[in-house]
């Protein structure tokens, strides 16, 4: 992905002219990305920006400042269960990119190839391992696997996945995940146990607040109270080991995890800053 938003970056150096912005005003765009056993990450570029700068230890997101200062979000789906270890992922970037420029900066790069094989005209980054298709301004599309199938789900005949509401709160987060039916998020984090990953439903995380005070929100939730009690005593059993090695208390930590039935809320979970750029750490890594 690094190297993919590298190439795109050198090409939109050539972009300039009017400001566009994401077609999807009324609805969001990553509302079609996550099937079954995928995470879908959004993040809000600007917002996170710090975080995603702090995430870096390889200091190359520091030369992609040509995309990223054009981009007002950047949202991915991966299956992280690969068995090659290669996660597939496709995804979407929106921000200030006209069609017609952006298709022709991406045909005078050498990074990229156009391909019209297929009944969807595309351009592919033999390096980067990487395909992308502009389908209109305001909206890059890209796919590791298949953009044609990418163009059709998340664009042409779109199927939406995350409901209006989850989404809406994703969209006002810094950084915001969801799951459905997920088998594997050790990548994520480990106070989840992997056998209690076979009772959840779904998960969708968000993440607020500035450096030093990070919190997290969300809900899990699982297909048996049992199995919600089991682990909604674990994360609060693994909540109060962190907060204790905090030099200032936090008032009413005991809030932040609720529990009731099959649903676990979290709601303004304190995350630490190693916590938050170990985690974007490990996205970025994975891509």
């Amino acid at each position: 992905m690094k190297r993919f938003l590298a190439a795109c970056g050198a090409a939109v150096l050539l972009l300039a002219g009017c400001t566009h912005t994401t077609p999807f005003t009324d609805d969001h765009y990553f509302r079609a990305l996550g099937e079954k056993n995928e995470v879908v990450f959004t993040v809000d570029v600007e917002g996170a920006r710090e975080i995603l700068d702090a995430a870096d230890g390889e200091g190359t997101l520091g030369g992609l400042d040509p995309i990223l200062e054009r981009s007002g979000r950047i949202s991915l789906a991966m299956d992280p269960s690969a068995a090659d270890g290669i996660p597939v992922f496709y995804g979407g970037i929106e921000g200030n990119f006209g069609k017609v420029v952006t298709d022709t900066a991406l045909s005078f790069s050498g990074d990229f190839d156009k391909d019209e094989s297929g009944a969807v005209p595309f351009y592919r980054s033999s390096s980067a391992g990487l395909d992308v298709k502009v389908p209109q301004s305001g909206l890059v599309l890209f796919s590791n696997d298949d953009i044609e199938k990418v163009y059709r789900k998340t664009y042409r005949e779109r199927e939406l996945f995350i409901p209006y509401d989850v989404s809406q709160r994703m969209a006002e987060s810094l950084f915001g995940i969801y799951m459905e039916k997920p088998h594997d998020i050790g990548f994520l984090t480990d106070q989840i146990p992997e056998a209690m990953l076979l009772s959840m439903n779904s998960i969708w995380l968000v993440l607020n607040g500035v450096k030093d005070d990070y919190r997290v929100s969300g809900v899990l939730l699982l297909s048996t109270e049992q199995a919600s009690r089991v682990l909604g005593t674990t994360l609060r059993l693994n909540y109060l080991k962190t907060i204790r090695k905090l030099e200032v208390p936090i008032e009413g930590w005991k809030e932040h995890i609720d529990e009731d039935g099959k649903t676990i809320t979290l709601a303004g979970m304190y995350i630490s800053n190693e916590e938050v750029y170990d985690l974007l750490s490990t996205v970025l890594d994975s891509i």
